[in-house]
């Protein structure tokens, strides 16, 4: 009776430690996820910023009345 109370004790420690094994997989991935999406928005959020430099760079070339002189 001992020895099953012992090898039912150790059985369950084994349990217990291969759910933690397996939650700290699960949250590295979820953490290396995370990480990986804050470097796609922070790339988005750059490449929209440039984005509308150039556009707001591409408005100061219509200052040519010049340039307009086909249009007549």
């Amino acid at each position: 009776m001992k020895v099953w109370k012992f090898l039912k004790g150790c059985w369950m420690k084994v349990r217990v430690k291969a759910a933690r094994i397996r939650k700290g997989i699960k949250m590295a991935f979820f953490n290396s996820a995370i990480t990986v999406l804050q470097t796609l928005v922070i790339a988005l959020g750059a490449g929209l910023g440039v984005w509308g430099v150039v556009n707001l760079l591409e408005g100061y070339g219509n200052d040519n009345p010049g340039a307009n002189a086909h249009v007549r």
